[in-house]
């Protein structure tokens, strides 16, 4: 389950499953969880049809990952066998991205920097980390596990309620949580790291939003970035990861005009850091920052694009068979891209 803005929860990312299932002002995060909305689209889940979900955006469907329900195990057979979906009393996974602030101001996602600190909304926004520092002891208590994603929505370091939260929260007697740390990771330093020391065990991925391979393209789609820096960083990353044996480390990249001429060389980087585990590819979603005229220029993989043939072009090439790839709602292009090779070689 996701926490968004105005406390709205959604089943999974809303440009996957634009679909709200309740607020979570006006009910508990336990009340939405086995709600009738919430049942509906387990059902559409259950009988194969996914219908609440844009086929053309998620990136499971697109990509061809959805579960082969013949090699379900466990709970999840289980689950399937008997068509439920009323689950458990609270969910395995929540996501917080109830908090925009940012110590960036990525032209794709916001027209200027957001960093709330006061007045009435933080007020409501500090109430609900408090809830949820609760809620997390509550599910400790029952013994269920957790796994809990820190931020689809800003930065974890940036926003003064989610690095609260991760101050706050006494991992070492919290066995059953799992946490995502999401971030650019520019604020993930040895000092900060050291202040979440409690959690230090729990962290099951680190997952890096960097969007480009040069310093050039950092500056245009990751405003107020530094590349330096984050290159620092990432080599401290890769460092802690190994420490504390981390299972996942990720780098993602959202494509787009500024820098989908990047691609090739954002999988070369990843392997020079060390330790990376996965790399995501996606295309950019309309946060409704720019105009749709101004966004539709940044679309690349629509076929109408001007740019869409060297789009296509770089998706041939070989590097995006590393395992460590992930290409998402780009899959089809990726498809498309190889079916053209074939062709040539006929």
């Amino acid at each position: 389950m996701e926490v968004h803005k105005g406390f709205y929860g959604y089943p999974c990312c809303p440009s996957w499953l634009p679909v709200v299932v309740g607020n979570c002002k006006e009910k508990s995060i336990s009340e939405i969880w086995n709600s009738k909305k919430y049942q509906k689209i387990r059902e559409s889940i259950l009988d194969g049809s996914f219908r609440f979900c844009d086929h053309n955006a998620c990136p499971k469907i697109q990509g061809y990952q959805l579960e082969d329900v013949k090699k379900l195990k466990g709970r999840w057979k289980e689950i399937y066998e008997n068509k439920e979906t009323h689950l458990g009393e609270f969910p395995e996974e929540i996501a917080l991205c109830y908090d925009d602030s940012c110590n960036l101001s990525c032209p794709s996602c916001r027209s200027e920097k957001i960093l709330d600190i006061r007045g009435k909304t933080y007020e409501e926004k500090d109430k609900f980390t408090n809830q949820i520092i609760e809620l997390i002891n509550t599910i400790q208590n029952k013994n269920q596990n957790l796994l809990l994603r820190v931020t689809g929505s800003g930065d974890p370091f940036a926003s003064p309620l989610y690095f609260k939260l991760l101050k706050e929260i006494d991992g070492t007697k919290l066995p059953n949580l799992q946490i995502i740390l999401q971030t650019n990771g520019l604020l993930l330093t040895p000092n900060n790291w050291e202040k979440i020391l409690r959690i230090h065990n729990n962290i099951y991925t680190i997952s890096i939003s960097i969007d480009a391979a040069t310093e050039s393209t950092y500056s245009q789609v990751r405003r107020l970035g530094s590349w330096s820096k984050l290159q620092n960083n990432l080599k401290f990353i890769s460092s802690i990861v190994e420490k504390y044996q981390i299972p996942y480390f990720s780098l993602n990249f959202v494509v787009q005009k500024n820098n989908y001429f990047e691609m090739i060389d954002f999988v070369k980087m990843a392997e020079k850091i060390g330790n990376v585990t996965d790399i995501f590819f996606s295309f950019l979603n309309n946060w409704k920052t720019w105009p749709d005229e101004i966004y539709d220029k940044q679309c690349v993989w629509k076929r109408n694009h001007k740019e869409f043939i060297q789009f296509i072009e770089i998706l041939k090439d070989p590097i995006f068979d590393n395992s460590i790839v992930h290409l998402g709602n780009l899959s089809e292009y990726r498809k498309s891209a190889l079916n053209e090779v074939q062709k040539k070689n006929w």
